[in-house]
C-alpha cells in the first residue's frame, strides 16, 4: 500500500492526540481495529492475517498489531490454549474511544474498496 493511500480526513481525527491521528491514517491498521471491536477472546496476528477483510502476510498482520499496541490501541495477552500466540483485543482509552469507533465508521466503505485493490500492506 502505498504512502499516498495513506491518509485521514482532518476532521476524523479531531480529538485524539497526535500520535494516534498518525497511526490510524494506515486502512490496515483501522480494518484491524474493526475485527477486534466486535469483541470475544481476542484474535492473534495469524488470525488477524487470515481475515479476508485484511489483506496481509502474517509478519505485516504482526507489524501492524505492534504499532497500534505501543500507541495504546490494542492491548495484547497470552491467547487461550498456551503456546506462544498472543491474543489482541482493541483497547482503546476510554476518553478516545468514541473518536475511535466514529472514525472507523467513517472510513469503512472507503477502507474497504482501496483493501480489496491492494495486493498487500
Amino acid at each position: 500500500m502505498s504512502k499516498s493511500k495513506e491518509s485521514l480526513p482532518e476532521q476524523l481525527g479531531e480529538g485524539l492526540p497526535p500520535r494516534v491521528r498518525e497511526t490510524l491514517k494506515h486502512p490496515c491498521r483501522r480494518q484491524i481495529l474493526r475485527s477486534l471491536d466486535g469483541g470475544g477472546t481476542g484474535m492473534s496476528a495469524s488470525e488477524i492475517a487470515r481475515d479476508d477483510g485484511i489483506p496481509c502476510s502474517l509478519s505485516c498482520a504482526g507489524y501492524h498489531l505492534r504499532v497500534l499496541e505501543s500507541h495504546g490501541l490494542v492491548a495484547g495477552s497470552a491467547a487461550e490454549g498456551g503456546g506462544d500466540a498472543i491474543a489482541y483485543q482493541f483497547a482503546t482509552p476510554a476518553g478516545e474511544q468514541e473518536v475511535v469507533r466514529n472514525l472507523l465508521a467513517a472510513t469503512a466503505s472507503d477502507d474497504r474498496q482501496r483493501l480489496a485493490e491492494a495486493t498487500g500492506c
